[in-house]
């Protein structure tokens, strides 16, 4: 499952969004089809799920950079 280490940009901030990401494997591109298709699993651990089913995972938010850091909680 990539990991998720730095959320590069979002592409308008409503539903359906188009994340550009680096994770521990290579940069990607997903779109995210709603805030349903984001899921805490620990108090700093995050599930993300695209528009096909891929799983990114952000294991630590507070690991992240600054700017990345906040992202994810707009969406929960």
């Amino acid at each position: 499952m990539p990991e998720i280490q730095r959320i590069q940009r979002i592409f308008n901030y409503n539903a359906p969004c188009t994340w550009f990401v680096e994770t521990n494997r290579r940069k990607a591109l997903f779109t995210l089809k709603g805030e349903e298709d984001i899921r805490r699993i620990a108090s700093t651990s995050r599930l993300i799920a695209d528009n096909h089913s891929v799983q990114f995972l952000i294991r630590d938010t507070q690991a992240l950079d600054k700017g990345s850091r906040k992202i994810p909680d707009r969406f929960l």
